[in-house]
């Protein structure tokens, strides 16, 4: 399942990178890329002047990006249950203060956050799989994931 999910994610990026940008547009609340469909596998906040502090959704399967509002759920677009939830150390403290979670309590759903402001080399899929314990954390809680990182299809 992996090899596969690996030859279908590189065959639509391809598709992706192939694409004129200018062809490929979406509004501020798309919850499902604009190139393939899927939903995605993370939020990334960007650093820097013109991008600074803005979230883009990011596509497990054809790695496109594209803008979301952060004020709201990426699933039902409500704004006041939205809040972000992480893993503790040891210590109390939180153990990788560059990915957390955001959740929803309106419709019980999460997409994990990714800040490049915290580590600047994070990548939505790999970095998505890397914090397996944090979708533990929320699978106890009963949230359930909007988006499906195609590595992990088999154990869900």
């Amino acid at each position: 399942a992996p090899f596969l999910a690996a030859a279908f994610q590189t065959a639509w990026t391809r598709h992706a990178a192939a694409l004129d940008p200018a062809s490929v547009t979406t509004h501020a609340t798309a919850t499902a890329c604009p190139v393939c469909g899927g939903a995605p596998v993370a939020g990334v906040l960007q650093v820097g002047m013109e991008s600074g502090g803005l979230r883009y959704l990011h596509c497990g399967i054809c790695h496109t990006a594209w803008h979301h509002v952060r004020s709201s759920c990426v699933a039902c677009g409500d704004g006041k249950d939205v809040s972000q939830r992480f893993v503790e150390g040891a210590d109390g403290r939180e153990a990788n203060n560059a990915v957390r979670a955001e959740t929803c309590d309106a419709c019980h759903s999460y997409l994990k956050l990714l800040f490049l402001d915290k580590a600047p080399d994070l990548d939505p899929v790999a970095d998505d799989l890397a914090t397996l314990a944090l979708d533990l954390l929320l699978g106890e809680e009963e949230y359930r994931r909007i988006g499906v990182n195609p590595f992990l299809a088999v154990a869900e």
